[in-house]
Formats: structure tokens, C-alpha cells, sequence
């Protein structure tokens, strides 16, 4: 966590210039009347979207220069084995099935492809989490202004829909494959050796053995849902100019 005292700092910074351009802009212009939530709304996409850029930023400078990088490990199917010779108290229940197959764990020793994959990954996450912070502060903007139906407005809505729908699963696999290979790169064993002298088993929680590395290739398809939904969107706010030039010519 070494980046994480001048990321506040600058996450400060940024707080304050926002807070200050909002209060700039609400006395040159007073907000319609009916929307006081827009304003509201802008405020919190602003510190969104600088909040976003910050912890992508940490993130990203984390996972290439830190000694400890954070991973969502695919594993092997494992539980540990006690050996038959253990007797535990106290339960009424055992596993005998099953166990877990992913691993939030931070581990050393990664190669820089792996490094890289996986900042990539939280590089593009960040960087569509911002593009859709930005949309949803110029459209507030377009409220409070009484022009929500602006050519620009709705090209921006356009950008995020297809940033969410390349990104969204992009930075998905890239993350998959930077978590394959740390699961490759910490649990793909190829020898062992065992020092029997300096083996005791004074807990029972110690564990015995290690799960085997595995390949996880789990993509969520929710950024296509979103993605399509902006779409749609941007085709009703591209309706609504025109339904606005037109009512503009007939003034």
C-alpha cells in the first residue's frame, strides 16, 4: 500500500477543485426549476469519476512496481485433508465435497507479463467507470442548462455505450488471463521436498498440502446489457432534438 498516502492527498485536491467549480457554476446560473436533483446528481458523477481516476491510478502503479500484488487466483477445486489420525471436537459437521476454486490472495514473485495483463485490466476498468461518470455529468449539465437534446450530448452517450461494450469485457479477460498466470506462477509445482524434523502439528488449522494452479475463464456479459441500454438511450435524447428543431421552427 505504499501509493495510498499521496493518493488521498490528491484525492483531496481534486475534491476541493470540484467543489469549488460547482459552487462557481451555481452562482452564475441558477438550476431549473423542478431538477434540484441534477445538481446533486453532477456533484456526485464529478467525485465519481476523480474518484475513479485516483484508485485506478493506485491500483495500475500498485500492480506493477509493489512487491505484493493482489489477485483473484483461479485454483483447483481443494479443501485440506487432515490425516485420519486427527480427531476434532466441538463440530457436528465435515466436508466431504467440494471446496473453493478462486483465491483473494496478494502474492510476490510475479513476472512482469503477468504484472502487465493485470494492470491492463484495472487500466481499462478504470477508464470506463470514467467515461461513464463523464456522461452522467454533462448530462446533468444539459438539464440544468434546459437543453438536455444537444448533438454533443448524445454522441458522448454513444462513446460510453461502446466503451462499456468493448471495455467492459476486455478489461474482463485481461484480468482472467493476468490471474491464470499468477495461478500458474504460485501453485504450478513441479517438485517438493519435505524436512520431517522440522514438521509439527501443534494447530489443528494448519493446513496440509496446497491446491494445484487452474485456469478460470469467467466473463460476466452485463457490460452488453448496459452497453445496449445507453444505446437505446442515445436514440431517444437523438429523437428528442429533433422533436426540439423542430419546435424551435415553428417559433
Amino acid at each position: 500500500m505504499i501509493f495510498n498516502w499521496w493518493g488521498l492527498v490528491i484525492f483531496v485536491i481534486l475534491m476541493a477543485v470540484v467543489s469549488a467549480i460547482a459552487i462557481r457554476g451555481g452562482a452564475r446560473r441558477p438550476a431549473p426549476s423542478g431538477v434540484p436533483i441534477a445538481r446533486i446528481t453532477r456533484v456526485v458523477a464529478v467525485i465519481y469519476v476523480a474518484t475513479s481516476v485516483v484508485e485506478t491510478l493506485i491500483v495500475v502503479l500498485q500492480t506493477l512496481i509493489n512487491s505484493r500484488v493482489k489477485v483473484w487466483m483461479p485454483v483447483r477445486e481443494f479443501w485440506p485433508n487432515l490425516p485420519s489420525t486427527v480427531q476434532l471436537h466441538g463440530v457436528s459437521g465435515q466436508v466431504v465435497g467440494g471446496g473453493f476454486s478462486n483465491a483473494d490472495v496478494e502474492v510476490t514473485g510475479l513476472d512482469s507479463a503477468a504484472r502487465i495483463w493485470l494492470a491492463s485490466g484495472a487500466l481499462v476498468q478504470g477508464l470506463t467507470a470514467v467515461m461513464v461518470g463523464l456522461v452522467v455529468a454533462k448530462l446533468c449539465t444539459s438539464i440544468l442548462r434546459q437543453n438536455p437534446f444537444r448533438a454533443m450530448l448524445s454522441r458522448g452517450i454513444n462513446l460510453a455505450a461502446f466503451g462499456i461494450l468493448i471495455g467492459g469485457i476486455f478489461w474482463q479477460i485481461w484480468l482472467v488471463v493476468g490471474n491464470n498466470m499468477a495461478s500458474t506462477q504460485v501453485l504450478g509445482v513441479n517438485g517438493w521436498d519435505l524436512d520431517e524434523d522440522n514438521v509439527h502439528w501443534d494447530d489443528v488449522h494448519s493446513v496440509i498440502g496446497i491446491p494445484e494452479a487452474a485456469q478460470g475463464w469467467n466473463v460476466d456479459f452485463w457490460p452488453l446489457g448496459i452497453g445496449l441500454s445507453l444505446l437505446a438511450v442515445s436514440a431517444v435524447f437523438r429523437y428528442g432534438q429533433q422533436l426540439q428543431n423542430e419546435t424551435d421552427g415553428l417559433i
